[in-house]
């Protein structure tokens, strides 16, 4: 993984993918980048960022008390990756892992907490996206 600050790459990906529409205010954007197969969610770590996923593809998994595989979800562009995380204050209960090169749009969660708990249109978009997950 590795994080991309470069203001131009960042505003090009907010801009095309509407990113503000989510937002009652700017906030602080930065690029995460993914190779294939690597692991972005882990239960035994805890989730730092709310991830938009703007390129490549996410298989989202959880692994039963068998030890079998249980695949959630395969998702495309513009999934939301920590949103449960957001809301719950814990460590993910599943697996988030590329299958193919990833581009996310990130917000760090730590720095942001307090104002975007007062986001009503952040918390919003959050509840439709929480929403949308348990209906699939």
């Amino acid at each position: 993984m590795k994080r991309v600050y470069d203001s131009k790459n960042v505003e090009k990906y907010v801009n095309r993918y509407h990113i503000h529409d989510y937002f009652n205010s700017s906030y602080p954007f930065y690029l995460m980048e993914y190779e294939k197969d690597e692991m972005m969610i882990h239960p035994l770590k805890d989730t730092k960022e709310i991830q938009f996923v703007v390129e490549g593809e996410v298989s989202i998994y959880f692994i039963d008390s068998n030890g079998k595989q249980l695949f959630v979800s395969q998702t495309n562009e513009l999934c939301v990756l920590g949103d449960v995380e957001f809301v719950r204050h814990e460590k993910p209960v599943y697996f988030a892992q590329t299958n193919t090169k990833v581009v996310t749009i990130a917000l760090s969660i730590e720095e942001n907490q307090l104002r975007l708990n007062q986001d009503l249109k952040f918390l919003h978009f959050l509840l439709n996206s929480l929403v949308d997950k348990l209906h699939n």
